[in-house]
Parts: C-alpha cells; sequence; structure tokens
C-alpha cells in the first residue's frame, strides 16, 4: 500500500526491492527503495541498506516488530552504522508503531483482498446459494474498502504525515528520527505534507540540496527538463555564434521553449527576443578555462569539473558543446574531427584543441567565389572553425557532384572538334577546362581548409558568371553532346554550297561562344534540321519524260516523302537517344551517390573487439580482412589497441 502511494515499483526478484523516480530542479532521479525491518539484520542485511551506481536509496521500515523491540531499536541500529563510519547515499523511513487493533486490522485487509482478488470469492461460495453471492461479494467489497481507508489514515500518521492519536498507534519513534540518513553532513527533517510522495519528493530534494548546493535551479523545478529543450538552446547558442555571438529577433515560440534552460543553466541571456552568447554571458566560462589549463584537455575533465554540481549527463553536454561553440575549439576523437556531436553523444575522451583556420581574407575570398560559382555559402558570416567545417563539408558535396559532369563536358566537345571548330581559345572549352581545372584542384585538397584557400587563390578571371553557367550546365550539356545526331552532324564540313557554309559558320560560332550567352543544345539540333534540308534539297531531281507524264511525278513527290520521313524518323531517334543517355547518367550519378555516402557511413564507423586471448585473434584477422575487402576510398583503416 505505501508503495503504491509513494510512487514506487517493482526493479528486482525479491519482493522488498522497488524504486521510483523524482524530479530535482528540473531533472529526473531515479531512487532504490527498499521495504523492510531495518531493526533485523536478517531481513534486511548491511549491504540491502548501501545506496550503489550513484542513486539515493530510500529504506522504508515496517510499522511493527517483534514484541520486545520497539522503535528506537531501529534508530539503535543505525546510530552504530554511523559509529563504525559507515557512509551511504541511504534515507531510512522510520515509522511509529500500529496498535494492536489497527493490525488485527490490517490482517483482515489481507484477507479480504485475498478473497475477491481473481475468481477466488467463487471458489469459497460455493455453499452460498447463487442469488446471495453477487450481493455477499459486495458486502466484501464495501468492508475491504472501508478497512483500507481506515488503515491508510493509521499509516499517514504512523510515518508522520499526519498528527499522531492514540486511536492508531502505540509505540513512538523519537522526535527527530522519523528520517535517519548514512550520508554525511545531512541532517533531514520531518517535511510538511499531505501525502506520503510528496513527502518521499520533499525529503530526497532536500538531500540533493545539501548534496549539490550548486546545481542550477530552474523555474518550475519540478518539471521535467527534457532533452529536447536542452537540444533546442544548444541550437540556439551555435545558431547565435554563427552569427557573431547575438541574435536580434528570436521567435517567441522558440524563446518561450528555450528561456528556462537559458536562464537557469547561464548559456547566454535571453531578453524579450534578443539572445546573446560570449564569455561575459557564460556562467562557466571560468571554471572550464581553469580546468583545462591544470588537466587534461578533454570533455571528461569538463565533465569532472561539473561533478559536484550533480548534473545530469545531458546537461553537462550542452554546457560543454556551448562553450566549444562559443570558445571556438574543435573536438577530435582518435585524432580525427568529429564534426559537430549532438547531445548525448559527447565521449569523455573527445580532445578539445584550438581550431586550425584559414586568414580573413582567403575565407572573405572564398566564401564570395562559393556564392558566385556553386551558390552555396551564403549563410555563412563569421570565420569561425563551425563555420569552416559546415562550408567545407558544403563545398565537397558540390565537389563530387560536378566532378564527373565537368570532365564529360570536356571529353564530348573535344572529340567532335572537327565539326565544331573549337580553338585552345574558345571560350566554351577555355571555360569548361577552367572550371575542371578548379574541381580537380578542389578535390584534391587534404582537408576543410585546405580547400577553402584552395578556392581563394585559385587562378579565375574576374568575372565568375561564364564559369558557373558553365559548372551548372556541365551534365545537361554532356548529355546533349552525346545525343545529338552526329550521324547528320558530321556531314556537314564536306557539303558544298552557300547554305552548308552558312550553316557550319553558325554551328561554330555558337560552339566557341560561353554557355553562358549561347546554349548549344538548341544550336546542335537546329544545326541537325538545317542538314536534314540541305540533304534533300541537294538529292538530284528526275525529271520526268513528259509534263503530261503524271504518273512519274507523283512517283518522285512520293520518294522525297518518304526521304524527309525517314530523316524525321532517324531525329526523333536521335533524340530519344539523347533522353536515354540523360536518364542514364542521371542514375549512374544517384548509384555513386549512394555508394559515396555508404562508404562514408562505413569510414565514420567505431568497431571495439575484446581478445582475451590468443585464440581470438584469428576472428580478429577475419574481421579485419573483410574490412579491406571492401576499401573506402580516400581512407586508410586504423587499428588501435589498448589494455583495459
Amino acid at each position: 500500500m505505501i508503495a503504491e502511494h509513494i510512487g514506487a515499483t517493482p526493479s528486482g526478484t525479491l519482493g522488498s526491492d522497488y524504486s521510483l523516480t523524482h524530479v530535482w530542479r528540473g531533472q529526473k532521479r531515479a531512487v532504490d527503495v527498499v521495504f523492510g525491518n531495518v531493526r533485523d539484520q536478517r531481513s534486511l542485511p548491511d549491504a540491502a541498506l548501501l545506496a550503489s551506481d550513484g542513486r539515493w536509496k530510500l529504506v522504508v521500515d515496517f510499522p511493527f516488530d517483534d514484541a520486545g523491540h520497539p522503535p528506537s531499536d531501529d534508530v539503535l541500529r543505525l546510530n552504530e552504522l554511523k559509529r563504525q563510519r559507515v557512509e551511504s547515499d541511504t534515507i531510512t523511513w522510520l515509522p511509529h508503531f500500529l496498535t494492536a487493533s489497527r493490525m488485527d486490522d490490517i490482517g483482515k485487509l489481507v484477507i479480504l483482498d485475498y478473497l475477491l482478488t481473481g475468481a477466488r470469492f467463487d471458489q469459497y461460495a460455493t455453499s452460498l446459494p447463487v442469488n446471495d453471492r453477487e450481493p455477499a461479494r459486495q458486502q466484501l467489497g464495501n468492508q475491504r474498502d472501508a478497512l483500507r481507508s481506515q488503515i491508510l489514515l493509521a499509516l499517514k500518521q504512523a510515518y508522520g504525515i499526519d498528527a499522531a492519536t492514540d486511536d492508531h498507534l502505540g509505540e513512538r519513534v523519537t522526535e527527530g528520527h522519523t528520517f535517519v540518513t548514512l550520508a554525511p553532513d545531512l541532517d533531514p527533517h520531518k517535511p510538511s505534507a499531505a501525502t506520503f510522495d510528496e513527502a518521499v519528493v520533499t525529503v530526497l530534494g532536500e538531500a540533493l540540496d545539501a548534496r549539490f548546493p550548486s546545481h542550477p535551479k530552474p523555474d518550475r523545478g519540478r518539471d521535467e527538463i527534457r532533452r529536447a529543450e536542452l537540444v533546442a538552446v544548444l541550437e540556439l547558442a551555435r545558431e547565435a555564434m554563427a552569427l557573431g555571438g547575438r541574435i536580434d529577433t528570436v521567435e517567441r515560440s522558440r524563446a518561450s521553449k528555450v528561456r528556462r534552460v537559458v536562464d537557469a543553466f547561464g548559456v547566454g541571456t535571453l531578453s524579450e527576443v534578443t539572445y546573446v552568447l560570449d564569455q561575459a554571458h557564460f556562467r562557466w566560462h571560468d571554471l572550464f578555462t581553469k580546468t583545462l589549463v591544470n588537466d587534461a584537455q578533454t570533455a571528461g575533465a569538463l565533465r569532472g569539473a561539473l561533478g559536484s554540481t550533480g548534473m545530469t549527463a545531458d546537461a553537462q553536454d550542452l554546457l560543454i558543446l556551448a562553450w566549444v561553440a562559443l570558445t571556438d575549439r574543435q573536438l577530435l576523437r582518435h585524432g580525427s574531427p568529429m564534426g559537430v556531436p549532438g547531445i548525448g553523444s559527447l565521449a569523455n575522451d573527445a580532445m578539445l584543441q584550438d581550431p586550425v583556420l584559414p586568414e580573413q581574407g582567403e575565407w572573405d575570398r572564398a566564401l564570395i567565389r562559393a556564392k558566385g560559382l556553386f551558390g552555396i555559402g551564403a549563410n555563412e558570416h563569421h570565420l569561425s572553425s563551425s563555420a569552416v567545417q559546415r562550408f567545407g563539408d558544403e563545398l565537397l558535396a558540390k565537389v563530387r557532384e560536378l566532378d564527373r559532369p565537368s570532365g564529360d563536358l570536356i571529353a564530348s566537345l573535344e572529340s567532335h572538334n572537327d565539326v565544331l571548330g573549337l580553338l585552345d581559345t574558345s571560350p566554351r572549352l577555355t571555360t569548361a577546362r577552367r572550371t575542371q581545372e578548379l574541381v580537380s584542384a578542389l578535390g584534391d585538397a587534404a582537408d576543410q581548409v585546405q580547400r577553402i584557400q584552395v578556392l581563394a587563390e585559385f587562378d579565375l578571371p574576374d568575372e565568375l558568371p561564364p564559369l558557373a553557367r558553365s559548372l551548372a550546365t556541365a551534365r545537361s550539356m554532356a548529355a546533349a553532346l552525346q545525343g545529338a545526331n552526329w550521324q547528320l552532324l558530321n556531314r556537314l564540313p564536306s557539303l558544298s554550297g552557300q547554305a552548308a557554309s552558312e550553316t557550319l559558320d553558325a554551328l561554330r560560332r555558337d560552339a566557341g561562344a560561353d554557355q553562358m550567352h549561347v546554349d548549344l543544345a538548341p544550336a546542335l539540333s537546329r544545326t541537325a534540321d538545317e542538314v536534314t534540308r540541305i540533304l534533300v534539297a541537294q538529292e538530284p531531281t528526275p525529271a520526268p519524260k513528259s509534263d503530261k507524264d503524271d504518273r512519274a511525278r507523283q512517283q518522285y513527290e512520293e520518294q522525297r516523302r518518304r526521304e524527309e520521313e525517314e530523316l524525321r524518323r532517324r531525329e526523333e531517334a536521335a533524340a530519344e537517344r539523347e533522353r536515354q543517355l540523360r536518364e542514364k547518367e542521371e542514375e549512374i550519378r544517384r548509384r555513386a551517390e549512394q555508394a559515396e555516402r555508404r562508404a562514408k557511413e562505413r569510414a565514420e564507423q567505431e568497431h571495439s573487439v575484446s581478445v582475451e586471448g590468443v585464440d581470438q585473434l584469428e576472428d580478429l584477422h577475419n574481421k579485419l580482412a573483410d574490412e579491406l575487402r571492401r576499401p573506402v576510398e580516400g581512407k586508410n583503416l586504423r587499428v588501435d589497441w589498448r589494455w583495459s
């Protein structure tokens, strides 16, 4: 009955082991609960009284004992443990004893609960007439409910919730010993509470207040701060640092969601709608700075500095990651960048390192060029390690997307140069080659900083739009060139006549111009149509023997119609081939991106194998061999070991 009223649920194989959770200063805490006779070492050995795994333990004593053992015997055992310097985060709840009549009532309640559970009543009521059974069941149920209410009232007096009366209580616990603890420097007081669960939460909260006085005190401390709220604050902090440490206008709904955590944990300052994050408004800046001066440069060291606050791991992650963003540090693990870890994924061995950044001038020039060439980087404003990481990742994704199309475009132009008449100085070919060289250089960069420096320093013309247009249309132009009707176009240089000469000159003029000024795909289609008309016009015209010979004229016109239809059919077939080539190219690109994404995921995965003896080396060897059979492009397999 008491377990139900304090919110405890069974947690182990023993019927006396329970657990409960409560919220203290916004943080959910787990508590182990044990019911038993504190005096009796056989019922509750010393080990059963000790807390474990960082959780507090609540020991609830029974409101009765064997004859000759008053409540003071429970206090004596606890005092003896204290004299032996036994320390534990344990609170015992020692009740007054119930009178004999109340104990009789408890015995009756146990019997009634047993009878009215399941089908037992029907088993024991076989001697009653059928019509009398239900009234009897209801009468027993009413008796049980009345007894339960009376016993609950007696228990509330026994455990100090209500004022004690002689009607329900016998031997009493001495004043000041309702709650006795084995925790040092803690003297819990009997709370003023109306219910069992309120009394438990109050006493446990008092214990945590004494143990962790520096823990932040959020508004509505009994309401849990969930991970989603912490994540929202971390996102706000990172966004603010990307904008220079200030967000002038925070949406009111967003401000309402994060305000409780921002104010309580000191992660910046939030006025009505303005959020500011700097060293002066980050409460833990001095603590973290001193810790890294005197300790290892790890997240675990910062987590240790927060240990005296009693914060949960998620709250610690918020403060550490927000400070990393504030001080523009990089997180490394096993020598490799961790990217942007979230709350719940920050490992203790993560190293904090001062960032390696490009020069401000390089950063500004690279952003301008990236916006003009690739349409990326518009949301980046301030140079920081996180901004370099975000921008570098975005730039690398763009490079991988454009690498193959830019090469295919040059190959297609050069393979049909006898018709297109391109020179090394032709704007279209020059632009295509320059962009391909840029994409290749960006792809070869060793890291994000070097990639940004390459973009900033690469020899490019002042006018970027022609290069941007060439990059944006490289895939479609390569497909258009591959799908053009070269069976017709290749005949154009050998055709005679002014029309053929003018058509060839027009095609070469369009082919030489930058894509920004002339779209080559329509020019190829128009030229193929014109070649068709020229070929039809140059076909020898069989003269009819006589103007009166209508049959010969009809045969001649029918022949020309069939030739025109055949040419149209060939053009349609060429257009269909072009469409299929484009679809095939898109499918190849999509598969390549999927393979690259899977390879990246494999490269980021970490594996741990525990080896206890030489006989397990073969299994380890097989796993390493399997990894090497499926290498990740551009990556080496790294193997570490340690004794643990």
